[in-house]
């Protein structure tokens, strides 16, 4: 199976083509949008999505939102004691797509959507990042890129 993912500044989804049209791959909670939110606890365990928005209001210092915004920037995004660029906040949100969408049959392959420069640069660097494997990625170059 081929999957599309929409890395969103709020939210992501993941979906694949059907004869009868697309069709989103719900995530491990069952919804179709998983927010784009990465909290990390004490112990450096790292939560995305609902959960993360949860963990939100109780340690917002643990928690990062909208920092899409910043792909292909410097940015730094501090969570407790760590800090990460917007591209490995992205790559957790990655992940956490990657595996819902493992539950469905066959494969992973990305293809962005629309973007412009210094954005589309970015993504391809989360998508680099590991714990993506790269037998999972076919990163498409964008036109004018």
């Amino acid at each position: 199976m081929i999957i599309g993912i929409d890395l969103g500044t709020t939210n992501s989804l993941a979906a694949y083509y059907t004869p009868e049209g697309p069709k989103i791959i719900p995530n491990r909670l069952g919804k179709k949008l998983t927010p784009s939110v990465v909290s990390m606890d004490e112990e450096e365990q790292i939560y995305v999505g609902d959960t993360a928005v949860e963990r939100n209001l109780l340690y917002p210092g643990s928690t990062a939102s909208v920092f899409k915004r910043d792909m292909g920037s410097k940015k730094q995004f501090k969570l407790l004691h760590k800090s990460f660029t917007a591209e490995e906040l992205s790559s957790f949100v990655l992940r956490a797509l990657k595996e819902d969408a493992e539950m469905q049959e066959g494969g992973l392959r990305k293809k962005p959507g629309s973007w412009q420069g210094l954005r589309w640069k970015g993504s391809s660097a989360s998508l680099r990042r590991r714990p993506l494997p790269t037998d999972f990625i076919k990163i498409k170059s964008m036109p004018g890129f």
